[in-house]
């Protein structure tokens, strides 16, 4: 991207050359696969969520690192702040969990994480309900 929409001036002012590129992309590498990589760990998991794991990965035909992945971050978010650990004295961590699937069209990423997904969703729909008959009561 060239900076065309800027006045020459303006960019020499800043010492920058009207024909400079914008940013450089480095161009994207794929590396091959290799039977290395370590096995997602559903066995860490607490039971139902290990079991929703391979269940799900098996009925979908994903790897089980997605719906995994997927279920910590909601694991994570269902705690949220009401539990932090303090490493040193001014700075906290909650429990939020921030991740990315990533993988080639077609590897059924959405599905992977609608698997889990649902499942809170499913939940938050009960408490909301519970809570709007508790607040009527």
């Amino acid at each position: 991207m060239r900076r065309h929409d800027i006045p020459e001036d303006i960019l020499r002012d800043v010492s920058i050359s009207p024909d400079e590129v914008r940013y450089a992309v480095t161009p994207l590498r794929q590396f091959r696969g290799n039977n290395t990589t370590p096995k997602f760990p559903t066995d860490a998991l607490p039971r139902p969520v290990a079991r929703l794991v391979e269940e799900s990965a098996a009925a979908i035909g994903c790897p089980p690192d997605a719906i995994g992945l997927s279920a910590l971050i909601a694991l994570g978010s269902a705690i949220g702040n009401s539990r932090v650990i303090q490493p040193k004295k001014g700075w906290t961590e909650s429990a939020a969990i921030y991740g990315a699937v990533i993988a080639d069209s077609g590897e059924k990423k959405t599905a992977a994480m609608a698997a889990a997904a649902s499942e809170v969703e499913k939940l938050e729909n009960s408490l909301n309900r519970q809570h709007d008959q508790e607040m009527h009561e």
